[in-house]
């Protein structure tokens, strides 16, 4: 094989790995959706859901994102130029729900639930951290529960209050869930 047939070899192979990492060209976060991370009930917090948690939730069919207030202009420092908010996640029921961020906010939201390298407390660098943080969650209820509820939050790019995300229950279609700036 001739040199010009080397290079080429070579080049098709850096393009080949390149195309397997994921990543997209222009710098944007990728949309990772296509390989969705699953929380189950082995994730779950076990204390009791306090029965009101509807009214203290930003809500989507069964799925609710609690907090009081939900004011993402209150998160904390994450590293040198990321933020964290904790807003846990409950589900009604035993369905399977996924929740992702929004197209619009996928370079500036990513999600922190379930024991992975991008939440908080496993994590120094929080820019790290929000890269690596999924764009989409798929909780599994506990079969034993009529409320599942999971520990984690928001990596957030800023603190811009509206952050729009998505939900869908068991494969159905996705329909929206904003969370904004209470007064």
């Amino acid at each position: 094989m001739d040199r010009l047939g080397l290079c080429l070899l070579g080049l098709c192979g850096m393009a080949v790995f390149a195309c397997d990492q994921g990543e997209a060209p222009t710098g944007a976060a990728p949309d990772r959706s296509t390989s969705i991370p699953t929380v189950g009930c082995s994730a779950a917090i076990t204390s009791p859901v306090e029965p009101s948690w509807r009214s203290k939730s930003v809500v989507r069919g069964p799925l609710g994102m609690y907090g009081d207030p939900l004011d993402i202009r209150q998160a904390g420092r994450w590293g040198p130029s990321a933020f964290w908010t904790k807003i846990p996640v409950l589900v009604a029921g035993q369905r399977s729900v996924t929740l992702r961020v929004a197209p619009r906010d996928r370079d500036r939201v990513g999600l922190t639930y379930g024991p992975r390298a991008s939440s908080p407390a496993r994590s120094r660098n929080g820019t790290r951290g929000l890269a690596a943080a999924p764009r989409a969650v798929r909780f599994v209820a506990c079969e034993d529960q009529s409320v599942t509820a999971w520990a984690g939050g928001l990596a957030l790019a800023d603190r811009r209050p509206r952050v729009s995300l998505e939900v869908r229950v068991d494969g159905r279609g996705w329909r929206s869930l904003t969370i904004r700036e209470r007064a």
